[in-house]
């Protein structure tokens, strides 16, 4: 029989706190719905975002999208990937090339870029499949969308400049 000593005893009851805080957070994320749509929400105008606005019935058009666009897609994480692997790599040398450093930040500016462009046409292709009901719902979504964070950008700077004066 294992004899329980005050040490044994406080790894015992604090693994029992970390479990029992584990299995609260669970249930305290089922309750608030994460499954639903309650998490980080992603980029407005894109093709995802438009179908959590409108719903189930536009995700077979979006899929569609997609599945054209896939090649293109891909390539275009692969190269990406690519130039953040070289920066990365001009950072770890042993002699820091200044140049080389900042054509390597261009090329994955540029790239983000051409993602960027891709992600807005494809958004302009789903649009032209929408009714104009669909379209009226994503455009209050944006307007909405646009108007919370100008007023969390207000409260931040009026927190900002109560902290100054202070």
């Amino acid at each position: 029989m294992i004899t329980m000593t005050p040490r044994r005893w406080a790894v015992f009851f604090f693994s029992s706190l970390v479990l029992n805080l584990f299995f609260i957070g669970i249930i305290a994320a089922g309750a608030y719905k994460w499954r639903e749509g309650r998490h980080f929400r992603g980029a407005t105008m894109t093709v995802p975002w438009a179908v959590r606005v409108i719903g189930k019935e536009v995700r077979p058009a979006a899929r569609q999208l997609f599945r054209e666009r896939a090649p293109e897609m891909r390539a275009r994480r692969r190269a990406m990937g690519q130039s953040y692997r070289a920066a990365g790599a001009l950072m770890e040398a042993a002699s820091f090339d200044r140049t080389s450093f900042l054509a390597a930040l261009e090329k994955i500016r540029a790239e983000r870029a051409q993602a960027q462009t891709l992600s807005h046409q494809a958004m302009a292709d789903f649009l032209e499949k929408l009714s104009p009901d669909q379209r009226r719902r994503l455009g209050e979504a944006a307007r909405q969308r646009s108007e919370r964070r100008a007023r969390r950008a207000d409260r931040r700077r009026r927190h900002r400049e109560s902290g100054k004066s202070d």
